[in-house]
């Protein structure tokens, strides 16, 4: 038996995950000559007289090339975040959250997050519902540690439909606002509890052991349509942070 260690040199970085569940979501934007009449978003008091520029060099081509078609106003994206509202029939009803839901056998992430999008919001590319994804953004641990990636996406021609089986109502809220408001940031402590038949007998230590508990940050963004907060806060921070520094 030969091993050929030359046919490995292009073998690709596989990520292992104790936990093989997958999901997606799309970050869906609406420029705002797309956002219905109804969803338009009122400001409640002025903006902060901050401005916003592309920086010339960007290396997500795709989401430039959106920034650069917004409005003349120059404190403005014009971009607005869609969201949804869950039905309080279903789980973490009430919550606000994306589009989005389990990889399905044989399917990729990018197709589910567009896949889920129309569903959920009853999008149908026959009256001209246009979903274009831009580019892959982050892949985040989820709830119970299940695999999440998210996509950003542009949604044209949308007239504010979604399922009330699982939908209550869907807003708009605009980029900028993100941008312009940092997340308050908690934390939760997972705690590593051994299995009972755990072989203790085969570690060193056996069960005096000191296990290391895994910390990680709760992001809440109390915004004008609600709080937005878990992993929907923790995919809009973790955006924000690629955009920032491609605006000046």
């Amino acid at each position: 038996m030969n091993l050929n260690l030359e046919s490995l040199r292009k073998h690709s970085l596989e990520p292992v995950a104790w936990d093989q569940r997958r999901a997606a979501v799309l970050i869906p934007l609406l420029h705002d000559t797309q956002v219905p009449k109804a969803l338009k978003y009122q400001e409640s008091k002025d903006d902060p007289e901050e401005d916003f520029h592309l920086h010339k060099e960007n290396a997500y081509a795709g989401f430039a090339q959106l920034l650069q078609k917004a409005a003349d106003d120059d404190r403005s994206t014009g971009y607005n975040l869609l969201f949804e509202v869950r039905s309080e029939n279903i789980a973490q009803g009430g919550d606000i959250c994306f589009p989005g839901g389990h990889v399905e056998e044989g399917e990729n992430p990018e197709d589910t997050a567009a896949r889920e999008t129309e569903e959920e919001l009853e999008l149908n590319r026959v009256n001209g519902h246009k979903i274009r994804v831009i580019c892959p953004m982050h892949a985040l641990q989820g709830p119970g540690g299940i695999q999440v990636t998210s996509f950003l996406g542009e949604i044209q021609n949308y007239k504010g439909t979604f399922s009330k089986d699982e939908i209550s109502r869907v807003f708009v809220l605009p980029l900028d606002w993100f941008l312009e408001h940092e997340p308050i940031v908690g934390g939760v402590t997972a705690k590593t509890s051994p299995d009972p038949d755990f072989p203790f007998d085969k570690i060193p230590g056996g069960r005096d052991l000191k296990w290391r508990d895994v910390h990680r940050p709760v992001y809440f963004y109390d915004t004008p349509e609600g709080l937005i907060w878990g992993l929907t806060a923790e995919i809009i921070w973790n955006m924000i942070e690629v955009i920032k520094p491609r605006l000046k």
